[in-house]
């Protein structure tokens, strides 16, 4: 059956990536975009100002899609901090209309969250782990999957943390890294920051099937091996064929930042494992997904 999916975020890294895997699957694909157009191809592009909530329930009604995933958000932690009445408006606030507008048209909803919900204390955590965020950004990513299940209870939640080709406006961690290798540039990673990186190739999938096997509530899908950003710089240089010399392990105290960061991100993934009947993708699977278009342009 070919499904009708509205994707909010759509020109942002994980949104572009799922209207083109999404569309080649054979459904009917609409994205909502505002400032970076859509690269996909066939689908519907809807220019909107996500802060104009009549319009994105107008136009969830409009479509009604069978299915909405909400991938927009305001990524930028530090800016989230700095501002975190803008973040509870494009966190908070829109997911609830998102939520409220998919249930009108019996949608079932999609939420992208995060691993930025904890204070980095304890490794490994599961869905059950109480939230303890530590900056703007998880206080109301974490109030956003509130709103949500309290809006739509039928919700599908994901906290996830990836990686992959990127976009001329919007590079991922691996992306980063392979620009410092082109330009033979020194890489300063952090040793001390812990987490369990997907990369979008098998994030995707695995959307896609735990939409096919209607689940709900919240999930963590995310990679199998819990590694720190430095380790996950060296695996990144070695598949690219750069020597690991010119990467550093630095401590995250020793970089000033706006808002404060959890040193242990890493997510359990065991309740999306046994509910696929499938093992996680290590980081090596993930990096092998890669090619680095992005970064040679």
């Amino acid at each position: 059956m070919r499904d009708k999916i509205l994707i909010t975020g759509a020109s942002g890294l994980l949104g572009q990536y799922l209207c083109s895997h999404l569309s080649r699957q054979g459904n009917e694909i609409a994205g909502f975009w505002r400032t970076h157009e859509i690269l996909a191809g066939d689908i519907s592009k809807i220019h909107i100002d996500l802060l104009d909530f009549v319009r994105v329930e107008d136009e969830i009604i409009r479509f009604a899609p069978t299915h909405v995933i909400h991938c927009a958000g305001l990524t930028d932690v530090d800016e989230c901090e700095r501002n975190e009445e803008l973040a509870e408006k494009l966190h908070v606030n829109l997911s609830k209309i998102v939520a409220e507008s998919a249930q009108k048209v019996k949608s079932r909803m999609i939420h992208i969250s995060t691993d930025h919900l904890w204070d980095g204390t304890k490794a490994m955590v599961t869905e059950e782990t109480p939230l303890s965020p530590v900056n703007a950004y998880g206080r109301t990513k974490g109030k956003a999957e509130e709103a949500v299940l309290r809006t739509a209870p039928n919700s599908l939640v994901i906290r996830t943390n990836f990686f992959g080709d990127g976009l001329p406006w919007r590079h991922s961690f691996s992306d980063w890294v392979h620009k410092k290798l082109l330009k033979k540039e020194l890489i300063n990673a952090f040793s001390d920051v812990y987490y369990t990186p997907i990369s979008l190739f098998h994030l995707a999938k695995m959307i896609e099937s735990l939409i096919a096997r209607s689940a709900q509530g919240v999930f963590h899908v995310a990679g199998a091996d819990r590694v720190s950003k430095y380790e996950a710089a060296i695996a990144l240089a070695r598949h690219y064929g750069y020597p690991a010399k010119t990467i550093t392990p630095v401590l995250a105290e020793a970089v000033p930042l706006v808002a404060r960061r959890p040193r242990d991100m890493s997510l359990n993934t065991s309740k999306c494992s046994g509910f696929l009947k499938m093992p996680m993708p290590d980081l090596s699977s993930g990096i092998k997904t890669l090619t680095g278009a992005c970064m040679t342009t």
